[in-house]
């Protein structure tokens, strides 16, 4: 591995301090010891200087980390290969009844000579359960899998630091929101007080990424610190401090400014020994987790006081690698070049909102239901686009990370109305076609009776007309009020704890008939007790009445007959509440989740229906 040495880049990103000592670097010859009496058969991937330190740790009946950082070979090449490794890994932990500390996937390589792909980190009970683990045959097993398909893995031994408090909380920033590259630019270098092409030749081109995305979810920066021996303050003062020491009075100058933008060190692990072959004796490994990219943003760029302290970093850190990433839970689905995520500001609220196709077509707004988000219009996203129409799927209140209400009152049917409007508006869609599925469609149905004239068409999936769902839930003669039973569950105080428990067993079973893909999307954004909170507070804070005004927009109504939510009463019944023209569309065989298992049919009626208006 090519030495890496400190910058001024080096220093916006790498944070927190060590504490550790390395074991010496004198010799970095991998042992040739061909018994596995020592370690088991792993022990040829590692320095024998390295072997002989982990046999001879003091305190063999304290907890030890291990922290291996990887670069897979060509993943496409090695797919099979990797699934292989990753199932043999999981019989390993099954075996000893060990549950990975952490692992995280690496997206962006900040500073490094090397890009690596995954991170892992396991924490067992003691240095004795980890020579029992490895010299297991499952673990020798698996790691000659992974040394075969591993272009390169740091694999680094050492004792976990207690954190000084939770990571919690998102954070965003108004300003920063819906800027543009050349936009970016100036604002950053405004802050700074830079030329905009002074400050873009100087600063990593990630950063101004991280303001354009939008992006407001949380990432964790993984960092690996060697410190100088002495400090070196480019003025030769405070020469008596270790690099460490150095480093240390940096951390105390961030530390108020991430615990500010509800960010800090989730991990850190000081580093006893490095076990694989390396030029540098890392020191100190650490994770970060930042609330959003604002929140980076707003500590690294825009703290005059974190900046002024920077003269420590330099001082301190000699060697690091810094990368950006998430647990693979936590990776945003991608959608591609076309569909941008974008970050709109509605008074105090910010709303995740995917928009596709030319800003001069007609607008279409895409509204979710529950429990999902504007992913499940994924493919009705890229087609509208394609046809030219100008495409607005927002991940609506309570569903958007940083438009999140406490109280269930903030989700009345009136603010939710508001919300489309609002958002339509800021990307100046006046006028619009409205789609809705599920609880998306109930308010599509809303907007529709309230405000035809700012509507070209109509489109619902699945929800009939609110008064005629009422209508069936009142005859006694339908099944509808039984169907429709499940939602005296929802209301239920407290009922988002009973759907994520069991690995969110009860959510899960909701998803039934989605492709695993579109699962994984919806409980990375829905798996916590703050969202699903948020999106059953639309069933508390909403009442089920009837909708006065008849819809008087060009109506496409798709209902499928295999909805167990969604009887065929009220479907049938919708028709009495229109007075325009009106198409009716019945899906054989199809479950209530219309746009993900009847994509091309939904959405071959959906451009049809609203090229005509």
């Amino acid at each position: 591995m090519k030495t890496i040495k400190l910058n001024l880049m080096v220093l916006y990103f790498t944070v927190l301090t060590g504490c550790g000592s390395s074991s010496d670097s004198s010799d970095d010859s991998v042992t040739t010891n061909s018994s596995a009496d020592r370690i088991g058969e792993v022990e040829r991937y590692f320095k024998s200087s390295s072997v002989d330190s982990l046999l001879s740790l003091e305190n063999k009946d304290s907890p030890i980390a291990l922290v291996q950082i990887t670069k897979f070979k060509d993943i496409e090449s090695v797919e099979a290969s990797y699934k292989q490794y990753a199932a043999e890994l999981a019989q390993v932990w099954n075996e000893f009844d060990i549950t990975p500390t952490f692992e995280t996937v690496i997206f962006e390589s900040m500073i490094t000579d090397t890009a690596h792909d995954k991170v892992s980190i396991v924490e067992f009970d003691s240095q004795r359960q980890l020579l029992e683990v490895m010299r297991s045959s499952n673990f020798n097993i698996a790691s000659n899998s992974l040394f075969e398909i591993a272009d390169d893995s740091i694999w680094l031994l050492g004792r976990m630091l207690p954190m000084p408090y939770d990571v919690v909380g998102s954070f965003a920033d108004i300003n920063l929101s819906g800027l543009n590259h050349e936009q970016a630019v100036n604002f950053l270098a405004d802050a700074v007080g830079a030329t905009p092409e002074m400050y873009e030749k100087s600063i990593n081109p990630v950063v101004i990424d991280m303001v354009v995305s939008d992006d407001p979810y949380p990432f964790w920066m993984v960092n690996l610190i060697d410190f100088y021996e002495t400090a070196q303050y480019a003025d030769g003062r405070d020469d008596f401090l270790t690099g460490k020491e150095a480093n240390a009075r940096y951390s105390e100058v961030i530390g108020p400014a991430l615990m500010a933008h509800n960010s800090g060190a989730e991990l850190s692990v000081d580093i006893e020994i490095v076990l694989t072959p390396s030029e540098i004796m890392w020191e100190n490994f650490s994770i970060a987790k930042y609330a959003s990219r604002d929140a980076f943003i707003n500590i690294f760029q825009l703290s005059p006081e974190v900046n002024a302290g920077l003269e420590h970093k330099w001082a301190g850190v000699e060697n690091t690698l810094v990368y950006m990433s998430a647990p693979e839970s936590k990776i945003p689905y991608d959608y591609g070049e076309q569909t941008k995520l974008k970050a709109i500001p509605v008074g105090n609220l910010s709303f995740e909102v995917l928009v596709a196709g030319p800003a001069s077509g007609e607008a279409v707004i895409l509204l979710h239901g529950f429990p999902q988000t504007a992913h499940s219009y994924r493919q009705q996203i890229t087609a509208l686009a394609d046809a030219g129409y100008y495409v607005i799927a927002p991940n609506q209140r309570g569903y958007s990370l940083n438009a999140r209400p406490v109280d269930a009152d903030q989700y009345h049917i009136d603010l939710l109305i508001k919300d489309v409007f609002d958002i339509a508006l800021a990307l100046g869609a006046d006028q619009f076609h409205l789609v809705g599925h599920d609880w998306g469609g109930r308010l599509a149905w809303e907007i529709a009776g309230r405000y035809p004239e700012r509507l070209y068409s109509l489109t619902v999936l699945s929800t009939p007309h609110t008064s005629a769902l009422l209508d069936s839930i009142n005859n006694p003669l339908s099944d509808q009020s039984q169907r429709s039973s499940y939602t005296e569950f929802f209301v239920q105080p407290g009922s988002e704890l009973q759907f994520l428990t069991d690995d969110a067993a009860i959510l899960r079973s909701v998803y039934h008939g989605l492709p695993q893909e579109a699962i994984n999307e919806y409980l990375r954004v829905l798996g916590n007790e703050s969202a699903l909170k948020a999106a059953l507070d639309w069933y508390r804070g909403n009442s089920l009445d009837k909708i006065y005004e008849d819809i008087k927009v060009p109506t496409l109504y798709i209902w499928s007959d295999n909805d167990n939510a969604l009887g065929p009463d009220a479907a049938f019944g919708t028709e009495e509440y229109i007075k325009a023209p009106y198409q009716f569309e019945v899906l054989e065989g199809i479950g209530h989740w219309i746009p993900e298992l009847a994509s091309e049919t939904t959405t071959a009626l959906l451009i049809n229906h609203i090229n005509k208006y």
